[in-house]
């Protein structure tokens, strides 16, 4: 069974938790969902779980914040992600070939959330909705169309990734010579 990671950033998302909580029985009977809450909305999403069906209450793991090794180890674990689209996130999900959905923070400094989703979503490994675009049905298809191609959105950071691997090293030997003459 496939795993969704679910994160709202590192204080966790009320909206995005409020769309998992009417999603996550369709999602539950195909794929495992570890769901990092925020401390804010945990017992609301542990109240959730509870009145969930049993059979579907295993495959749902709820957390409230997440840090070092549970981090790496739940990022890892993930066939998807959906998550909020923060530097740090963007940049493991870049060097991990994450295929995610993002769905920026509406009002981050200087739209730094919607930028960062754009830019992976150029690269190819993820999907970006904006929060005023999102809706349930909206994230339930999107998660179930990258399932299908979970693959080619690894193989599209791989390409990305992988163009010039030596431009860091070309860039300081351009820099070399010119402060040389």
């Amino acid at each position: 069974m496939k795993t969704i990671f679910i994160h709202g950033g590192s204080r966790g998302s009320l909206f995005i938790n409020g769309l998992v909580k009417e999603i996550a029985p369709r999602l539950l009977a195909t794929f495992k969902i570890h769901h990092q809450t925020g401390r804010v909305d945990y017992s609301g999403c542990l109240d959730y779980k509870k009145n969930l069906p049993k059979n579907l209450q295993t495959n749902y793991v709820v957390e409230p914040y997440l840090v070092g090794e549970k981090w790496v180890k739940s990022l890892l674990a993930a066939d998807l992600v959906v998550s909020r689209a923060g530097a740090n996130v963007c940049s493991e999900l870049a060097t991990l070939k994450k295929p995610a959905v993002l769905i920026p923070l509406r009002y981050s400094y200087l739209n730094e959330q919607y930028e960062n989703a754009l830019a992976l979503q150029k690269m190819g490994g993820v999907e970006m909705i904006e929060q005023k675009n999102t809706t349930v049905e909206l994230l339930y298809q999107m998660i179930l169309k990258m399932n299908k191609n979970l693959a080619q959105y690894q193989k599209a950071y791989e390409n990305y990734l992988n163009q010039d691997l030596k431009a860091a090293e070309n860039l300081l030997a351009l820099v070399l010579k010119v402060i040389q003459k």
